[in-house]
């Protein structure tokens, strides 16, 4: 017959399977060079031939990514930068992305050049108080609050994920699902996805002039496109 585990050594047990750590997400680091978190304006009216479409995007950023184990469903992911922070339209940006943008179906021919000077006069119109007032609202946010695997298998599917973004600008806070590509090899973490939203989602009147002959349509889509690798030091 067995004898009974004396009280002492069950206790100590009890101890050992309840002081064991969980384990801790792994911090990543975000590859500037190959990474952009952008919009891309679409351009209307009736003298739309005059206008064009915009890429604008952060330059510089506060990001935090996390993953527990190698599971992307357990992606942590938080942006945040100011709103004056913004690019529009600049040639580095259009040469790096354009045939990402028209790869991921957001635009059918590639984002035209902009001079400076109208880059700048649309930079400053774009922060004014009658879209996203810098002033008075100076941060923009988005954090990644839920991912999921998707399995659906329906013609032309290429994402892989399904997320769940809270996105802050302009004051108002939103929260939209959107499909995604997201692939681990690795210790580097990529993510592609595009998330269309309305300007008016955000309390925001889209740019318009010359009695609305060159305009901004209310659509836009976020396009995020970037890489990460795990952090050594971690």
């Amino acid at each position: 017959m067995r004898p009974p585990t004396p009280i002492f050594l069950s206790a100590a047990l009890i101890t050992l399977t309840f002081s064991t750590p969980a384990a801790w997400p792994d911090a990543y680091e975000i590859d500037s060079e190959n990474s952009i978190f952008a919009v891309i304006t679409h351009k209307a009216g009736n003298f739309s031939w005059l206008a064009h479409n915009h890429l604008i995007y952060a330059r510089d950023y506060d990001a935090e990514l996390t993953i527990e184990g190698g599971d992307l469903s357990t992606v942590v992911f938080h942006i945040e930068f100011p709103t004056d922070n913004l690019v529009v339209s600049d040639v580095e940006g259009h040469e790096r992305w354009n045939s990402f943008i028209v790869d991921a179906g957001i635009l059918e021919k590639p984002l035209e050049k902009t001079s400076p000077k109208n880059r700048e006069k649309i930079r400053s119109n774009m922060l004014s108080r009658k879209q996203l007032d810098a002033e008075q609202y100076p941060r923009i946010a988005a954090t990644l609050t839920q991912v999921r695997e998707d399995t659906a298998e329906e013609p032309g599917h290429t994402h892989t994920h399904l997320a769940t973004v809270e996105i802050t600008l302009h004051g108002q806070t939103i929260t939209r699902d959107f499909p995604a590509k997201i692939a681990l090899e690795g210790d580097t973490l990529h993510i592609e996805a595009v998330l269309s939203c309305n300007f008016s989602d955000f309390g925001i009147t889209p740019y318009s002039a010359l009695a609305g002959a060159v305009k901004n349509q209310d659509f836009f889509d976020f396009y995020i496109n970037f890489r990460a690798t795990k952090d050594p030091t971690d």
